[in-house]
């Protein structure tokens, strides 16, 4: 924390990672502690999120968040200097939402209306608001995420300044958020600043007057999260203004800095944005996670997960203590019913190798007792981080294509830049030198994380839990497919646009390498995808014990002594004995899909336990006075079961889908508000509206039979 005259601020890092830092500016007199979440919720004064189903071509509309005219180069639309980049949504993406790269080049001049080009300038900047709209009164809060493209780095020798609140004048900035090496026309005017305040490495955020108030370090790999508070009525802010999100680069060697310098020729650079959104925080909340935050029908999480569950005697009972971590939606029964691998009975002392022996599923208590165990809940989160980089993919055959290329000697020389595998730094000496391999190694070039292997390996190991029985993996990994692509692809998978009972029929075995992306796919297409990665896994895995570069590594199971014969221990070891974190990760993952695959009906029904684990005590129990509790194939209510929607607004009625097809009841979640009654015919729309509605920060309240709505509909509820 630091002060400057009457001005105070604080900057925070959340201990959780990924972390977000605040600002509060400017504050007066003693600087409020946002370490302490204030109770309550606070609404979104303008979301900037981008759904998943938004184009490119959008933004060029007045469907965009954004101002589709400004600010730009002349001649130039968005959807050609925009970018969907394929990366893990950042901490205030909401498991819909994706992030948006933004890029320049040398064609990045902005020209204001009726003035002069800004030659000395490369910009592109999205903006939201008016300049006099509501997000320039009472207490905001300015919200964005932003992660680095290493394609198209900046060139800190210039200055950036990427977010700022620009004053309707044009003359200065309410703050910014700025980068790289401060032009002298530029540095602040305060003459306390250090000279490691200015490196030219560091984020620096400068007030109106260009006074650097807080810096942090430039990660190159990882999303960084931000937020600043403006309180306008406790400190006159005047001027009013627009939040842009961008890139703009200073010139060098410049007098006016605007409208002349130096600026190198060829550039491509871009700067990728999430989770930007203006909150108002007139209530004192401050945001920090999905937890704490209340959000527009057209920007809410449509996915929760609970963090854990109590269980006494065999009935639920839903532990206070265990606050919600964030708000995704999740099927955890998916952990129960899912078979898990025996390889050793510590009781009988016997022995199987891998797939011989199973559990078949696992009852409620067990389930209990591995979810008391501190990594499941968060392995859950590493495993959806890693299935949602796949649900993002445009396209899948790319992802097939590496991972099942393999290199012979009549094209040893082709693509070897892509297959050189180098040894960790870390845990290597110097002297170890990079090998090339006779497959793909660099797994960025298809988009995924450099570190992917690694992430895999950490989520395994998370998932780790000190009991005896069969494998806990896969207790993790079954809520983490909800969790990670989200309720409508999740119901996609499980029914294939079919009502309850019928098996989605499989497609052509070769469907899953087609050019298309992760949204619509099949489970054997995920089973397959998976396959090849788990096969890449093994043989990045294997060469790199092969090298000497890993000492993390077992058998998959105790080797008979002729196993333990049959080859080199000192050189690649085979796939069907060599067990890793990352190895155990990707045949979990592949498994697991494959299981869901084969006998898709007995997934199905799934919901009726979301209301047991998922949904608050007094929901289930109005849901099982009102519909009855669980059943098979009875999908048609009562007569008597009908509500009586005479004399209510029809503007209310939100009548829920009649198809079985995740968009549709994405889209209908989105036009459901507080006040609304849900109109519901079978068990099945009931079943899922439940679920759904459980993730909005509304109270829901499931009618008896025969009761009539209240007169006056409350809008803190929706009703059934």
């Amino acid at each position: 924390m630091a002060s400057r005259g009457n001005v105070s601020w604080n900057a925070l890092r959340d201990e959780r990672s990924p972390g977000v830092h605040y600002l509060q500016m400017p504050m007066m007199g003693t600087p409020q502690d946002t370490g302490q979440q204030p109770q309550g919720f606070s609404v979104p004064a303008q979301p900037g999120r981008v759904p998943w189903n938004m184009s490119l071509k959008t933004f060029n509309t007045a469907a965009s968040p954004f101002d589709p005219n400004y600010t730009k180069g002349e001649n130039i639309s968005w959807s050609q200097i925009l970018k969907f980049p394929t990366v893990l949504p950042s901490k205030f993406d909401i498991l819909g939402d994706k992030a948006v790269e933004v890029t320049i080049n040398d064609q990045s001049i902005f020209l204001p209306g009726g003035g002069t080009p800004q030659l000395g300038f490369r910009r592109a900047g999205l903006l939201m608001g008016n300049g006099s709209d509501a997000t320039n009164i009472g207490v905001k809060t300015f919200h964005w995420s932003v992660k680095q493209d290493l394609k198209a780095k900046m060139n800190l020798t210039h200055e950036y300044m990427n977010v700022w609140h620009e004053a309707n004048s044009y003359d200065f900035n309410q703050f910014s958020f700025n980068t790289g090496i401060m032009l002298d026309q530029d540095k602040p005017t305060d003459t306390n600043v250090s000279t490691t305040g200015l490196d030219k490495r560091l984020w620096k955020f400068l007030d109106k007057d260009n006074d650097v108030l807080w810096t942090t370090a430039i990660d190159w790999e990882e999303w960084q999260n931000f937020a600043v508070t403006l309180d306008y009525d406790e400190n006159d802010i005047s001027g009013g203004g627009q939040f842009q999100i961008g890139i703009l680069k200073k010139p060098t060697d410049t007098v006016s800095v605007v409208y002349d310098g130096y600026q190198e020729s060829h550039i491509y650079e871009g700067q990728i944005y999430g989770g930007i959104f203006i909150e108002d925080s007139s209530g004192g909340c401050i945001s920090r996670d999905f937890s704490s935050m209340t959000l527009h029908a057209t920007a809410f999480p449509l996915f929760r997960v609970t963090q854990s569950f109590g269980f006494k005697s065999g009935d639920r009972k839903v532990d206070p203590s265990q606050e919600q971590k964030s708000h995704h939606f999740v099927i955890i029964f998916q952990g129960i019913i899912t078979k898990g691998l025996f390889t050793y009975n510590v009781f009988t002392d016997e022995r199987w190798k891998p797939g011989e022996m199973f559990q078949e599923g696992r009852t409620i208590q067990d389930f209990a007792l591995i979810d008391q165990q501190p990594g499941r809940f968060e392995a859950t989160l590493m495993f959806a981080e890693l299935l949602r980089i796949l649900f993002n993919h445009p396209d899948w055959s790319q992802i097939h294509s590496f991972c099942t290329k393999r290199y012979s000697r009549s094209n040893h020389f082709e693509s070897r830049s892509s297959r050189k595998l180098h040894p960790p730094k870390a845990t290597t000496p110097p002297s170890a030198k990079s090998i090339t391999a006779d497959f793909n190694t660099d797994i960025s070039l298809i988009g995924f994380p450099p570190s992917f292997i690694q992430k895999l390996g950490a989520a395994a190991s998370k998932a780790q839990v000190k009991i005896f029985g069969p494998d806990p993996l896969n207790c993790s990994l079954g809520p983490a497919i909800s969790v990670g692509i989200g309720a409508g692809a999740y119901m996609d998978l499980l029914y294939g646009g079919n009502p309850p009972g019928v098996h989605v029929t499989p497609p052509n075995p070769s469907a899953s390498s087609l050019k298309k992306g992760g949204r619509d796919r099949t489970l054997q297409d995920w089973a397959s995808v998976w396959t090849c990665i788990a096969e890449w896994v093994y043989e990045m895995e294997s060469t790199s014990i092969a090298q000497k570069w890993s000492s993390s590594y077992t058998y998959k199971y105790h080797l008979s002594e002729d196993e333990d014969r049959s080859f080199d221990h000192g050189g690649k070891w085979p796939r069907k004995y060599l067990q890793t974190d990352a190895i155990r990760a990707a045949d979990a993952i592949r498994d697991v899909f494959e299981q869901l695959a084969a006998d898709t009906l007995r997934f199905q029904g799934l919901e009726w336990d979301f209301l047991t684990l998922g949904a608050d005590l007094e929901v289930e129990k109005a849901f099982g006075k009102r519909f009855g509790f669980k059943r098979d194939g009875n999908l048609a209510l009562e007569e008597g079961n009908l509500c009586d929607y005479e004399g209510l607004d029809r503007c209310d009625l939100r009548p829920c889908p009649l198809g079985y097809g995740g968009r549709e009841w994405e889209d209908w979640l989105l036009s459901v508000e507080g006040g609304n009654v849900v109109v519901v015919k079978t068990v099945f729309q009931a079943l899922w509206a439940v679920m759904l509605l459980t993730q909005l920060p509304l109270t829901i309240r499931i009618l008896e039979k025969g009761e009539k709505f209240p007169r006056f509909l409350n809008p803190n509820v929706v009703y059934l």
